[in-house]
């Protein structure tokens, strides 16, 4: 059991290398300074079970896990808002918005494309979640599976869909 002096005394000698820990790994300072705190924050609210001779090394993990899990949930926001960006509705407005392009034509192409490519589960996923607007949690209700399967599923769908703009559809 750490007393409040003790637990003052690992703050203050373990926090700039758990700060520069979490700032090589997040690449972000707001985002260091954040894990950094909640690091730490984690240590007091635990400090009735720990004792001081692995405390480093326990900051370290502690430190390693809620990076990842701070990219993990980045990297998924990331991720959702580029999905949406690919919402024909949205292509749709913004070339109308661009000028005078006759998008017709365009976007039947842009559509069979993609539709010939994508399988029946892949299509059935950009239903729901472009043309309906549902969110990851709506589908995997509708689809009874789990809603990070759906957004693995979106992830890669996202990325095929991407593969196939870049390779069939030049313009954008």
């Amino acid at each position: 059991m750490l007393s409040q002096a003790e637990q003052k005394t690992i703050i203050q000698t373990n926090y700039r290398s758990i700060y520069h820990l979490c700032l090589y790994r997040l690449k972000n300072e707001e985002a260091a300074l954040d894990v950094t705190q909640d690091t730490f924050t984690l240590m007091v609210e635990k400090a009735a079970g720990l004792t001081n001779d692995y405390i480093r090394q326990w900051l370290n993990r502690v430190a390693e896990n809620k990076c990842k899990a701070w990219r993990r949930k980045h990297r998924r926001d990331k991720a959702q808002v580029r999905l949406d960006e690919l919402h024909p509705d949205a292509l749709d407005r913004l070339l109308y918005q661009v000028g005078d392009y006759s998008l017709g034509a365009y976007y039947e192409k842009y559509e069979a494309v993609m539709l010939e490519r994508l399988s029946p589960k892949e299509a059935l996923l950009c239903e729901l979640r472009f043309a309906r607007g549902l969110s990851p949690a709506e589908i995997a209700q509708r689809l009874h599976i789990k809603v990070d399967a759906v957004n693995t599923r979106l992830s890669r769908l996202k990325k095929k869909m991407e593969k196939i703009i870049e390779e069939d559809i030049p313009f954008l």
